[in-house]
């Protein structure tokens, strides 16, 4: 979210997003930090939004605790290093 928000965004070749469903980001963060869920919800309202984040970004990995992540991950990497090697050539 900061990189969108601070406009440092676009100085980058490629952003990755690592999303979630709300209700397991929400269980996530309550087990990490001292906050009560309406504390944490008015945090997450005052951020750009998880689909604007989703839309800004070039690759997108979902961490719902049902979908593997790792195939994502090195499919993604994949298609960086292919990225890296056409501008090998240029």
């Amino acid at each position: 979210a900061i990189l969108f928000e601070s406009g440092t965004a676009g100085m980058l070749d490629k952003i990755i997003t690592v999303t979630a469903p709300k209700k397991i980001r929400l269980s996530r963060a309550l087990s990490r930090k001292n906050y009560s869920r309406q504390i944490l919800e008015n945090i997450e309202k005052n951020q750009l939004s998880e689909k604007e984040k989703v839309r800004q970004s070039h690759y997108v990995i979902l961490n719902d605790n049902k979908t593997l992540i790792l195939p994502r991950v090195l499919e993604i990497h994949k298609q960086l290093l292919n990225l890296v090697g056409d501008l090998e050539f240029c």
